[in-house]
């Protein structure tokens, strides 16, 4: 196709194409320009500006441009995948799923198509017709990680955990996957060794939350007799070392001791809990420490009379782009009587200059250095508040009451059309009924949030 280009398209477009692969998107962008104009209905190039505004993360125009590809070929099944891939990170999931399905009939050999669509699906909470294609995407190549890795979120998220953490141990070779995966001088433990008298390393994965919520198997591994050492997030060393007094937590890039085995952290799920109800339930499993308690109860006594609510409503927007609110929707909570509120957003959402309240609040992100800080606080509260961010994680380990506003769609761990956690018993769980749709969640925490300071 692109072999019919006059010498200089041809040029631009090669150019183009070496800025592309060694990660130079802006310069490539240029040069695909530069050869479309040699080539000014070239539905291929304009195929490759799309791609290159995408890498950009230039959403809008990568569409627009995908679109304009299809508009003189629409046989393009690339670009149909492509335009499926935009689509469902700008949250349109069904016009995402018809991209994705359109791939699939124009590329009937690749499992690309049918996994990606499932993703759309699974936004959708479609999630019987996701299943299929990543099974249908298995089909057509076994050991295609991507069908793997969300035919694990869907299983997950239905509760189906002997099967889901089976699947999920094909993150480590999703290329999309946040983490990387660290190699070790021992092998991996895989359950089946006993650990008595043996020293195991198990190192933290993807975010802070992640960390924290898969915190609890730590003394699992200890009952068994291991010596336990964890590498993890410098900003949690603190507050892990209260999992017990002989546990040793590093932050990541120390000199690791010689150890027997070693394995990720978010692997732990799968080898103690093949079923929902084996999910330990020891809580609270962390502790701040006994200094910052201290400091963290005179700082409140000084402060804040009445009721304590703490609020955390925004966090980074990878890998999760809908899980924010804009801070003007949560304003309507300040009509509540008699609560001293408390921003929370630290320690996963490091605060800026200029960063909006949504109402007045005290703010004492300034005093906190770590998660041992942001735990002390909590512990001092009576109710947090908060988005799916590491600080709902910390608030349900402590075993202080926590509201979770969720977007639709959310995250597997919260499964599906219900209320509560098995992960938190202290945790409740408020959902939107709508993709976006904040403000049917915000009165609805309003509404219970007057109840609750009533009957406190």
């Amino acid at each position: 196709m692109i072999d019919l280009l006059s010498p200089k398209a041809q040029y631009q477009f090669s150019l183009a194409e070496q800025h592309l692969q060694q990660g130079r998107h802006q310069a490539a962008l240029a040069c695909f320009k530069q050869a479309l104009k040699a080539a000014p209905r070239h539905p291929f190039i304009m195929f490759r500006i799309g791609i290159a505004n995408h890498l950009l993360e230039l959403r809008d125009e990568a569409i627009r441009w995908y679109r304009k590809a299809l508009t003189i070929n629409n046989n393009l099944g690339e670009a149909h995948n492509n335009l499926g891939k935009a689509l469902l990170e700008q949250r349109r999931f069904q016009e995402a799923a018809d991209a994705f399905a359109e791939a699939g009939r124009l590329l009937p050999g690749s499992p690309v198509p049918p996994a990606s669509q499932a993703s759309a699906l699974l936004g959708m909470g479609r999630l019987d017709q996701a299943e299929q294609l990543c099974k249908d995407a298995l089909q057509r190549d076994p050991d295609y990680a991507e069908a793997h890795w969300n035919l694990a979120l869907i299983l997950l998220k239905q509760g189906h955990y002997a099967e889901g953490w089976q699947e999920y141990e094909w993150r480590w070779r999703t290329p999309s996957f946040p983490s990387p995966r660290r190699s070790f001088p021992y092998p991996a433990w895989d359950g089946r060794q006993p650990l008595r008298g043996k020293r195991i390393v198990i190192h933290a994965e993807q975010g802070y939350g992640d960390t924290i919520q898969a915190a609890r198997y730590l003394p699992l591994l200890e009952q068994q007799g291991a010596q336990l050492i964890v590498a993890c997030q410098p900003p949690l060393v603190r507050l892990l070392s209260s999992v017990s007094r002989t546990i040793q937590v590093l932050p990541f890039g120390s000199a690791l001791p010689t150890a027997d085995y070693h394995l990720p952290l978010f692997s732990l799920p799968g080898l103690f809990s093949p079923d929902i109800a084996a999910i330990p339930r020891c809580y609270p499993y962390l502790q701040p420490p006994v200094e910052q308690l201290q400091h963290w109860s005179a700082l409140c006594e000084e402060t804040a009379a009445g009721f304590r609510v703490g609020l955390a409503w925004s966090g980074k927007p990878k890998p999760d782009p809908g899980r924010s609110i804009p801070p003007q929707l949560l304003a309507p909570l300040a009509q509540v009587a008699d609560i001293s509120w408390f921003s929370l957003l630290v320690a996963d959402q490091p605060r800026q200059s200029g960063v909006r309240l949504p109402f007045p609040m005290h703010d004492f992100s300034g005093q906190i250095s770590d998660f041992a800080d942001t735990a002390a606080l909590i512990n001092h509260l009576d109710l947090v508040i908060s988005i799916d961010t590491a600080v709902a994680h910390l608030a349900g380990a402590l075993e202080v009451p926590v509201w979770l506003l969720l977007p639709t769609p959310c995250d597997w761990r919260w499964m599906i059309d219900r209320n509560d956690s098995p992960w938190y018993p202290t945790m409740r769980l408020f959902r939107q009924p709508s993709v976006a749709n904040w403000s049917s969640v915000v009165r609805e925490v309003l509404g219970q949030l007057s109840i609750f300071t009533q009957h406190r």
